[in-house]
């Protein structure tokens, strides 16, 4: 169990590490290849401002984004705890 506990909270920390990346190459993606002017017709009227280039994503597109970064953090977050605890413990 100990073991267990730990290898968990090390597996959740990669894992919001991954999340994070997706993230950034979505974001990335998606300033290389997203419109510069909305299009409030296609729903892109969302602004995403990357190091100054601004493009237009839709609902969707936005809460992909969102998804990604609250559970970068949820996911990431719960690991990092679980390894702090099984330290603690001195496991």
């Amino acid at each position: 169990m100990k073991k267990s506990l730990k290898m968990l909270g090390t597996v959740l920390v990669i894992l919001g590490f991954t999340l994070m990346f997706v993230d950034f190459y979505f974001e990335y993606y998606y300033a290389d290849t997203r419109p510069r002017v909305a299009q409030p017709a296609a729903g892109r009227v969302i602004p995403l401002n990357n190091h100054g280039t601004v493009v237009f994503l839709t609902k969707s597109e936005n809460d992909t984004l969102w998804a990604l970064q609250i559970s970068a953090m949820a996911v990431g977050g719960c690991g990092g705890l679980l390894v702090l605890y099984a330290k603690r413990k001195g496991w």
